[in-house]
């Protein structure tokens, strides 16, 4: 089943009792085989990829992320979990190697913030949606040119990174950290330059980031969202009501900008490619934080041209006009679905 979702260019397997396996592709579940599998087959075909410590971990956490390989096949990262009817597994694909920014083909102002020596770097997506591999590429390019301490926090660890020019650390959740708001507080500690974490998973994490930002490291973390808007939105909402008004400042302070993507599919074959939005922050972005006028950063981001600044729906425009994307999912990703559609007639 996982050679058959690398050759057909999935993006996840699903196994799970009372339904056959799904894989994703391009976007969708699609079930990959006929028959359903019963609680004894699947329990069967997870406990062939754990040991007793993965075993032990998975019954006190109930949940479990690991990397899996298989030779000839790949690399995948499997998120167990036990579920009403019995245990259930998701394997991503983990590519053989990282990529680069040059092969995300990365607007200009990706590469605008991967220059940024201090602040925060929110890198956004659905889940899914390629944020990793876009903060692996940003961690490789600081890597290969600047001789800094970088700090990776991931849950798992997907891919060993060797040092080049800089010094990489690599700190797994639950193996070599117990949280990614501990990994973060231990960074200056540590004479960490640029921390790379997975995602700001709670106040705690996002407040222990802004302070690093603050404190003149480069900080590049992953938000579950869509685009800049609602990454800004989803982090400032980890703080409450009562403290946002402190947050806005923090961020507004903090802020060097937000990488957005969606991947959509191409017109043939199994590939999807990465759509993006680019925010840079300027002082009218900032301003805007501040002063709680969010509304104003969707008209921002688009007369932000000047400094490497893209909205989504020109990333979707610009893609259709050289035909490396569907229409019709480019017309339900768009924000002005309207202005799209007449764009491709």
């Amino acid at each position: 089943m996982l050679q058959e979702l690398q050759t057909r260019g999935g993006t996840a397997l699903h196994v799970r009792p009372g339904q056959p396996p799904l894989a994703r592709l391009d976007g969708i579940l699609t079930p990959i085989r006929k028959d359903e599998l019963d609680g004894h087959k699947a329990r069967e075909l997870l406990a062939e990829l754990v040991d007793e410590e993965r075993r032990a971990r998975f019954a006190a956490d109930l949940d479990h992320t690991f990397v899996h390989t298989v030779d000839g096949v790949g690399a995948f990262e499997v998120a167990l979990s036990h579920t009403a009817a019995g245990p259930a597994g998701v394997f991503r694909p983990i590519a053989a190697k990282p990529r680069t920014l040059t092969d995300l083909d990365a607007p200009e102002g990706a590469w605008v913030l991967a220059e940024r020596t201090a602040g925060l770097v929110l890198v956004a997506s659905p889940r899914g949606g390629g944020r990793s591999t876009t903060m692996a590429a940003i961690a490789d390019h600081l890597n290969k040119t600047r001789a800094i301490h970088i700090l990776t926090i991931e849950a798992p660890i997907t891919m060993p990174i060797e040092s080049k020019r800089a010094q990489v650390t690599q700190r797994e959740v639950g193996r070599h950290t117990p949280s990614i708001s501990a990994a973060l507080r231990a960074a200056s500690r540590d004479n960490v330059d640029a921390a790379f974490a997975c995602d700001l998973d709670g106040p705690d994490a996002a407040s222990v980031a802004l302070d690093l930002a603050l404190d003149g490291l480069l900080v590049v973390a992953g938000v579950v969202a869509t685009d800049a808007l609602s990454a800004i939105e989803r982090l400032l909402a980890m703080f409450g009501r009562e403290h946002e008004a402190r947050a806005r400042s923090l961020l507004a302070d903090a802020l060097a900008g937000v990488i957005a993507q969606q991947l959509l599919p191409a017109p043939s074959g199994p590939s999807r490619l990465p759509m993006w939005e680019v925010l840079v922050a300027t002082p009218e972005i900032d301003a805007a934080i501040r002063a709680g006028r969010l509304a104003e950063i969707g008209g921002l981001i688009r007369e932000g041209a000047a400094y490497g600044m893209v909205s989504l729906d020109a990333s979707l425009e610009s893609a259709l006009a050289d035909k490396k994307i569907d229409p019709a999912a480019a017309l339900r990703r768009a924000w002005d679905r309207e202005a799209l559609a007449a764009f491709t007639r």
